[in-house]
């Protein structure tokens, strides 16, 4: 699926040849092509959460969170009547 986005993306690009994404894209090939750059995919910078890190809602300071790790609802108030 990537491969055939990158292929579209490049073609659509290449549409017109003098614009400046199309020639850095073909400066790059032309790197790639004679070995001064090699095609490598990005690295992962990030980390999902751990278990033993609890995550904050937004907007909120982490010392507004229970021990238990609960939290209400934003809309909840307290104040309002019983159902019933």
């Amino acid at each position: 699926m990537r491969r055939k986005r990158a292929f579209a993306l490049r073609k659509k690009i290449m549409q017109n040849p003098d614009s400046p994404a199309a020639r850095n894209l073909e400066d790059i090939r032309r790197k790639v092509e004679s070995g001064e750059l090699s095609p490598a995919l990005p690295t992962k910078t990030w980390s999902a959460p751990t278990k033993s890190e609890p995550t904050v809602p937004a907007g909120h300071p982490p010392s507004s969170i229970p021990e238990d790790g609960a939290t209400k609802p934003a809309d909840a108030k307290g104040d309002a009547p019983p159902a019933g």
